[in-house]
């Protein structure tokens, strides 16, 4: 059977323009990358006066509520499973952007990190990306975070560990956080299948950004369990971030 897509300009309004979408030509994938400019276009999608948890809270709030109506959604139908499918990838978002915010701020904080980074040995930086952190066009933490890869929590351990010192994941564990407005308790007393959930929604963002997956089903009551996680997760951290920077090393 031939295949076609003629029938999504016609069944449905409005209209698909695939015809322009079709016709454009592919980038050049040999095209060398600014940094620089790789960094302000981002900073350019931030709010410029808000702090990392303002702009953690702004993008995740609103997604914990499309959930939930979602979720009240009745009938489980195509649609439904279908968008049950981007949480994940809204929540992964939501993490990743957090942190290469609190690294930026970690590294900018105190020259003491600063001696932390050339453990990091999968960053090369050219003379003019030298030379703009020289004219202070961007900041050596921002820099650094644009940098990293974060598909995954061992690679937030592995960058948020190398910039304090110490193991990040141990440290973050030991850090009392008040998660029901009571007293402040050690996370592992009260999160302690955290790290599992949050390598779960990684696996899940993985699959369905990268993937059709159709057969892949999203169950509503373990998503809204790793999506609770996923905030527990970023909250604790800047409850640690906000005692490391007042410290100040």
């Amino acid at each position: 059977m031939r295949k076609s897509v003629a029938h999504l300009d016609q069944a449905k309004q409005p209209a698909w323009p695939l015809t322009s979408a079709l016709g454009q030509k592919k980038p050049s994938m040999n095209k060398k990358r600014d940094y620089i400019v790789e960094i302000n276009s981002r900073k350019s999608r931030l709010l410029k006066r808000s702090n990392r948890w303002d702009l953690f809270t702004k993008r995740n709030d609103p997604i914990l509520y499309a959930f939930d109506h979602v979720d009240a959604l009745t009938k489980l139908n195509k649609e439904k499973k279908e968008l049950l499918k981007y949480f994940p990838i809204g929540m992964v978002a939501c993490i990743e952007g957090y942190f290469r915010l609190a690294m930026a701020d970690l590294i900018d904080s105190s020259d003491v990190y600063h001696g932390n980074l050339e453990n990091i040995k999968d960053i090369k930086l050219d003379i003019k990306t030298t030379l703009s952190i020289y004219n202070k066009n961007v900041t050596l933490g921002e820099l650094i975070s644009h940098l990293i890869t974060i598909n995954n929590l061992d690679d937030i351990n592995k960058y948020m560990s190398i910039i304090l010192g110490e193991d990040f994941l141990k440290k973050l564990m030991l850090t009392p956080v008040d998660l029901y407005e009571g007293e402040f308790i050690e996370l592992s007393q009260q999160a302690p299948t955290l790290y599992k959930d949050i390598k779960a929604i990684f696996t899940q963002r993985h699959i369905f950004a990268h993937e059709l997956a159709i057969k892949e089903k999203v169950n509503a009551k373990e998503a809204r369990i790793l999506m609770a996680a996923a905030t527990v997760f970023v909250y604790s951290t800047e409850v640690l971030m906000d005692s490391l920077l007042e410290q100040k090393p």
